[in-house]
C-alpha cells in the first residue's frame, strides 16, 4: 500500500518527467524549424540557394557554405561581383574579372585558383549574383537534398511532436489525460 508521501513523490517525478519530455520535444521541433527557415523563406524572397562543394572561392566563400543567388541582368553585372552559373551540368560560383558586353560573356576566376577560367561564361549560363553566404549551412541543404536526410528530418519532427504530446498529457498521480 502506498502512502500519501509516496504518492506525492511519484506525482512530482511524473510531472518532472512530463516537463522534461515537453522541453525535449519543443527543442527538437525548434531545431528542425530553425534548419528549414533559411532554406525556405529565401525562396519566397526571390533567391535561389545552393551549397558550395568545392574550395575554388576560399577563403571568401568556404566549402560547405549556403549561398543566396539573386537573378540579375548580365549587362548589369560588375567586375569583382561573384556570380553563379551553370556549366556542363554543374553549378559554379566564381568572381567576374571582365564583363564582355559586346560578346555576351564573362571572364571569371575562382579566388583560390591561380589562373582565370579557360572558358568564358556565356550570358545564357548566368543564374545570378551571389548576394550573401552563410558558412557551414550548406551542409544542412545537402542533407535536405538526400532521401536519408529528408527521412531524418521527418523522423526528428515526429519525435518532437510525440515527446511534446506525451509530456503534455502526463498528469500528477501518474494519470494520462483523455
Amino acid at each position: 500500500m502506498m502512502t500519501g508521501k509516496s504518492n506525492r513523490k511519484k506525482s512530482r517525478a511524473l510531472r518532472g518527467a512530463g516537463i522534461l519530455l515537453r522541453i525535449t520535444g519543443v527543442l527538437i521541433l525548434a531545431a528542425v524549424i530553425a534548419a528549414c527557415v533559411p532554406l525556405t523563406v529565401s525562396k519566397f524572397m526571390g533567391y535561389r540557394i545552393f551549397h558550395v562543394t568545392s574550395g575554388s572561392m576560399e577563403p571568401a566563400i568556404p566549402t560547405g557554405s549556403l549561398i543566396y543567388v539573386e537573378g540579375a541582368d548580365p549587362v548589369d553585372v560588375q567586375e569583382q561581383q561573384v556570380i553563379a552559373y551553370q556549366m556542363d551540368g554543374s553549378f559554379i560560383v566564381h568572381r567576374v574579372l571582365k564583363n564582355h558586353v559586346v560578346e555576351g560573356e564573362f571572364l571569371t576566376k575562382g579566388d583560390a585558383n591561380d589562373e582565370a577560367d579557360f572558358r568564358p561564361v556565356k550570358y545564357d549560363r548566368l543564374i545570378g549574383v551571389v548576394t550573401y553566404h552563410i558558412p557551414w549551412l550548406g551542409k544542412i541543404l545537402g542533407l535536405f537534398e538526400s532521401t536519408t536526410g529528408k527521412l531524418a528530418f521527418l523522423i526528428a519532427a515526429i519525435a518532437g511532436i510525440l515527446l511534446n504530446v506525451i509530456g503534455g498529457n502526463m498528469k500528477t498521480g501518474g494519470e494520462i489525460r483523455e
